[in-house]
């Protein structure tokens, strides 16, 4: 009896616990939901900790791309720039190239320009019968002579002095650069020519034609005066050039010269005494410009 009675309350003690089992889990059921929910939230606050540091680092990195990316960008940029300037300077180079491979030509022009005016020299010698020494003031007569040319005193007591005769007709319309006289000696007459002061050069219009006493009577225009002691004569003066353009633009026939001592006159000692040329010695150089 008992036993059928334990049988018989067995399965209400069974549903009994079976009730209580399932209010008691249906509570823990709540209570696991609630700590579950906590835990749940905990890490999903603590994966949204993570997760929100987590795009920080995306966005650090994506910012160090980005500024990698405008690095490369900017290096592209300036690397272009780069580019451009120096074909900028290429292209000032060219130019500049071109530029100083003009300048040659320019200068070349120039120098054409320069070379325009030709220089040339002219040797001239003297008019044979033109040219010669006049003796005045002597005992045995005046006289003209044209074997050589001498400046000083005779062996009479006379006065003797040089002219020079030459042909500029052929200088026409030329432009005179400079001029020079040249008179090398032959021979030096006299011990002592102190006496007979200073060597004067003039310049002189006796004309064409053998040269004559009467030549000697025409005032000459003094241009140089030289030392006693002077023999070879190369006298070159802008006033020599001068006076040569001068004859030529006034169309003259000749350039013609007279030379005397500034003391003429005799030591009368019955010695000639002075300077002795021969013709041949004597001549002009001349610069024109053609």
């Amino acid at each position: 009896m008992k036993r059928h009675i334990l049988y018989a309350v067995l399965p209400l003690i069974t549903i009994l616990l079976l009730f209580v089992t399932a209010a008691t889990c249906s509570f823990c059921g709540i209570q696991l939901d609630t700590n579950t929910s906590g835990q749940a939230d905990s890490g999903s606050e603590h994966k949204t900790e993570n997760n929100a540091s987590e795009p920080v680092h995306v966005q650090d990195t994506e910012t160090d791309e980005s500024d990698h990316a405008n690095g490369e960008d900017s290096a592209d940029e300036n690397t272009s720039v780069d580019e451009e300037h120096l074909q900028e300077n290429d292209d000032s180079s060219v130019e500049n190239d071109n530029d100083n491979a003009d300048e040659p030509e320019a200068d070349q022009s120039a120098d054409d320009e320069e070379q325009v005016d030709i220089i040339e020299e002219i040797v001239i010698g003297v008019v044979n019968n033109e040219t010669g020494c006049i003796n005045t003031g002597s005992t045995s007569g005046d006289a003209a002579y044209t074997e050589y040319i001498f400046i000083g005193d005779s062996t009479d007591g006379g006065s003797v002095a040089g002219f020079l005769s030459f042909d500029i007709t052929g200088l026409e319309g030329l432009e005179i650069v400079s001029a020079a006289l040249n008179m090398h000696i032959n021979e030096e007459i006299g011990d002592d020519l102190s006496f007979l002061g200073y060597l004067r050069i003039g310049a002189i219009q006796y004309g064409t034609g053998t040269l004559k006493l009467s030549d000697g009577n025409i005032p000459a225009e003094l241009l140089i005066q030289l030392p006693n002691h002077t023999t070879n004569i190369r006298y070159g003066d802008s006033s020599l050039a001068d006076e040569l353009q001068k004859n030529i633009n006034a169309l003259n026939e000749r350039l013609q010269f007279k030379i005397w001592w500034s003391n003429p006159g005799s030591n009368d000692d019955n010695d000639a005494d002075g300077l002795k040329y021969m013709k041949e010695d004597v001549w002009l150089t001349i610069q024109i410009i053609e």
